[in-house]
């Protein structure tokens, strides 16, 4: 008796353990098509102009878009590092192409980071993905002190936590906007002047790897410096290879403008694993 107490005890604890479990978020409506045009151009959008043409606002729009190309975007892998932290799944399915029309239920924000929560529902629902994570031995970049007790000319210690700022919702064009130790708008600066790149921002060396170095590098970026708090960095590199170059490149700057290194090394990573996939049954 008391054995059976105990199972109906723990019953009722798993029930209201899902029942606590906020539901995840799908479209209401959506078509999934194969694109087999043979056309190379592919596009996704959560509304607005495309090379195909607009598409309607508040609706997810993927034009002639490979399988793998829409799991980096739900599962937001930067493109770059696609090679080393998906892994698995069958060529031939990954790399279709697909046309794909999803609408969120009404009163639904067009917000990216929720469509991208509907688009992993709708990738496990139509095309019985199955994934999980794990970590592996991966190339990588490990950004360390490039000597010890020293940074560079262009990094310092700073009040400022920019991407805390950006999810107050301040803008801008409010006033009295963040300015660096050179009275500079800090938090809006990223710029491209041709080939040369500028990236000008606040907060953690977290925030420095996100933003100033993993969107420009081709493998994944891991701070091993130790160093905690908030800094404001500077930095001005360019993507061009060549000697007569108008900026550093991106792993010279780091060095003589933030006195940081990337380093080439070989360390523990997450990664995806697909486990299974299917081709999606006909609308």
């Amino acid at each position: 008796m008391r054995v059976g107490l105990i199972a109906l005890v723990a019953l009722a604890a798993g029930r209201a353990l899902v029942a606590q479990q906020p539901p995840t978020p799908s479209f209401e409506v959506a078509s999934v098509k194969q694109n087999t045009s043979g056309e190379l151009r592919s596009f996704i959008s959560l509304g607005g102009p495309s090379p195909f043409g607009a598409t309607p606002l508040n609706t997810l729009t993927a034009s002639n878009m490979t399988l793998r190309l829409m799991i980096v975007q739900a599962y937001s892998i930067p493109i770059t590092l696609e090679r080393f932290i998906l892994s698995g799944g069958p060529e031939r399915i990954l790399n279709s192409r697909f046309d794909v029309r999803a609408k969120p239920p009404e009163g639904t924000a067009p917000a990216a980071p929720q469509m991208w929560q509907m688009l992993k529902s709708l990738l496990a629902d139509r095309f019985k993905l199955r994934m999980h994570t794990e970590t592996r031995q991966i190339p990588i970049y490990a950004m360390t002190v490039a000597r010890p007790g020293k940074l560079g000319p262009d990094i310092r210690e700073s009040k400022y936590d920019c991407e805390a700022i950006s999810k107050s919702g301040r803008r801008p064009t409010d006033p009295d906007p963040p300015q660096d130790s050179k009275g500079r708008d800090l938090c809006w600066r990223n710029q491209d002047f041709g080939e040369v790149r500028g990236v000008r921002y606040a907060g953690s060396l977290a925030m420095l790897v996100s933003r100033g170095a993993q969107p420009y590098v081709d493998r994944p970026v891991v701070d091993a410096t130790a160093l905690s708090g908030n800094y404001e960095w500077q930095l001005t590199f360019t993507m061009k290879d060549s000697p007569d170059a108008a900026a550093p490149s991106i792993y010279t700057a780091f060095q003589e403008q933030l006195g940081l290194k990337l380093e080439p090394r070989t360390g523990p990573f997450e990664v995806y694993v697909i486990d299974s996939v299917e081709m999606p049954a006909p609308d």
